[in-house]
């Protein structure tokens, strides 16, 4: 029974990412959609490595392979993800990742602290889970908008050419002058 419903999660997951994220990456801009495709993608590398260890017991035998695909595919995704996602520093960028890292060191408190109650296993085990998410999703984020270049030096319009506006010139046509006499 559990074999079977872990068939159809993992199903399903590849169904609503091979569908949902086409939908919910052309909604945001480039940059932002290649952010969260390399933090996802992080993601999909980390978690398996995180959870394997405290479920391995109870997982089927296959689920070290779904995993191992899981990590290549995730691989795949922040590779991608971070080739795009160059840009400037965005102020709004870099506070979306700082609230992202906030929540979730706010929830490793708050499952510390037992604030919770008692949930159940389930709860028990997704909510370190969707800790996680936010942390690893939020640093690496974090990470790809720090790496690019210092804040743009204009506000919104661009900067005048530094030469003027002196059009491209051809040698060759500067040179006819100067031929042998």
């Amino acid at each position: 029974m559990l074999t079977l419903a872990l068939l159809a999660l993992l199903f399903a997951l590849l169904w609503d990412i091979s569908h949902g994220y086409n939908s919910y990456f052309a909604k945001l801009g480039p940059r932002e959609a290649a952010l969260a495709e390399a933090s996802h993608g992080a993601a999909f590398i980390v978690l398996p490595v995180l959870m394997l260890p405290r479920f391995g017991g109870v997982l089927p035998t296959w689920s070290l392979l779904a995993a191992l695909a899981l990590m290549i595919w995730g691989g795949l995704g922040l590779f991608k993800g971070a080739k795009f996602s160059v840009g400037w520093r965005d102020p709004k960028l870099i506070a979306r990742a700082a609230l992202k890292i906030a929540l979730a060191v706010l929830l490793f408190r708050a499952i510390d602290a037992r604030q919770f109650g008692d949930v159940g296993p389930l709860f028990d085990a997704l909510l370190p889970l969707l800790g996680w998410w936010l942390l690893i999703t939020g640093l690496t984020k974090l990470l790809l908008v720090l790496r690019g270049f210092p804040a743009a030096p204009w506000d919104g319009d661009p900067p005048d050419p530094q030469h003027g506006d002196a059009g491209f010139a051809n040698p060759g046509a500067a040179a006819k002058g100067l031929g042998k006499k």
